[in-house]
This record gives C-alpha cells, structure tokens and sequence, in this order.
C-alpha cells in the first residue's frame, strides 16, 4: 500500500506585490500537509526590535513566536497573509523576524522539518548580490530540503 506524506512546507512572505502570488503556490503545494507563513521585514523600522526567536514545538498555537503577539511593524504584513489565508480557506501557522529573511526562512524550515520552502524571485541588482543580500541564493544553497522559486 502506498502511504502519502503530507509536506511541510515553509513560505516566505514580505507583503510586497510578489508575496501573493507566493502564497498562493504555496497554498497550493500544501494540500492537506501543514504551512508555515515566515513574515520579515528585512529593514527593521524600530530599532529596540531584533529578531523574535520562536518555538516549533508550540505547534497548537497560530503564531510562531515565544508569544501571539505579533511585532507592531509586521501586523500589516501578518494581516495581508492571513486574508489571503482565509480567502482560500487555509489554516497556517506563522513564524516572524527582523533582519536576515534568508536566515529566518531556513531557521525556521530546518527546525519545522520542511520539506519544501517556497519563496519568490530575487531581483537584486548586482550591488545587492556582491553584498549578501541575494535571499534566493542563500535560500538555496542553505535549505537542505527542495526550494520552489515563484517568478
């Protein structure tokens, strides 16, 4: 008898206008398995907010994040994702950071035991690559599990 694993999948959400069509791939891949939502806002705005650590293993709640509250700076973003959550009729839970959202996404992969991390398009300029901040790349060469670009 063949026995289907549901996936974890691990998607990365930044609110910005690729961030939907992001989240509806990966709503789409999840099918049934279980969907974490990372929200970052990669410049923090409020300079008292570092990253928030977060704790798999509270997986009965909806946030992901020592707590259900969800960092002022990011509650637009949150919202944005959990309306599009709705409208498709998916339960997520959500982890959240500030800072490196390439770390963030493969942090919280890895300790969620993911099996797919989908994420959308760098389109960084050259500059940007040179000083680190190509998330795809990173993304890619640090997930550990297969990684769905959505262009």
């Amino acid at each position: 008898m063949l026995r289907v694993v549901a996936e974890t999948i691990v998607v990365g959400y930044d609110g910005k206008s690729l961030a939907e069509q992001v989240l509806a791939r990966a709503i789409e891949l999840a099918a049934g398995g279980e969907l974490i939502v990372v929200v970052d806002e990669f410049m923090p705005v409020d300079p008292n907010f570092a990253v928030v650590s977060y704790a798999p293993q509270e997986a009965d709640i909806p946030l992901v994040g020592g707590d259900d509250t969800v960092p002022p700076v990011l509650e637009p973003i949150v919202d944005k994702a959990k309306a599009q959550l709705e409208t498709a009729g998916v339960k997520a839970r959500f982890a959240w950071g500030s800072g490196d959202p390439a770390r963030l996404i493969v942090d919280t992969a890895k300790d969620a035991g993911a099996t797919k991390i989908v994420i959308g398009k760098d389109h960084h300029s050259f500059l940007g690559r040179l000083f680190g901040e190509d998330v795809e790349a990173e993304v890619k060469r640090e997930a550990g599990c297969e990684v769905v670009v959505v262009e």
